[in-house]
């Protein structure tokens, strides 16, 4: 009787070793996946996990000498996030008039900037109405002319 006991205390025990295998792996992106299968033809790392489920029979086998490992079989593809479908006609059509309206209004501001010396802006941060600075003047002639440079044209 006690060796039976000895062997059933050894299973139960046993059980807790065999910890489930989990594949650390990037794809062509950068992007970091986690998988229970390891991913065709690429590199992956081997996260071992502790966990109270046993191993299923058909494990695939890896090299014991190194975390790192390449799998043959086909593996189910992992949930990938779909990718922004491109834009519609309309879409396109409201970019390239939104671009157009800020290019003219940043044409006006560059003209209102060259000619008048002091220019009033809302202060973001009172709410009032405030005079530019010299360096605030100058600073916004600058990237309104870099803006119609680099998107205007």
């Amino acid at each position: 009787m006690p060796k039976i006991a000895v062997i059933l205390l050894l299973m139960i025990f046993s059980v807790g070793a065999n910890a489930a295998k989990y594949y650390k792996w990037q794809d062509e992106k950068g992007l970091t996946h986690y998988t229970a299968i390891a991913p065709e033809g690429r590199a992956s790392d081997v996260i071992n996990t502790r966990t109270g489920a046993q191993k299923p029979f058909a494990e695939k086998k890896s090299d014991s000498n190194s975390n790192k490992t390449t799998s043959l079989a086909k593996p189910k593809p992992a949930p990938v996030a779909p990718e922004a479908a491109p834009p519609s006609k309309k879409q396109l059509a409201n970019a390239r008039r939104q671009q157009k309206e800020n290019c003219e209004a940043t044409r006006k501001n560059l003209e209102t900037l060259n000619v008048r010396a002091r220019v009033r802006i809302n202060d973001a941060e009172t709410g009032e109405l405030r005079f530019l600075t010299p360096d605030e003047h100058a600073e916004m002639k600058n990237k309104s002319q870099k803006h119609l440079d680099e998107f205007c044209k």
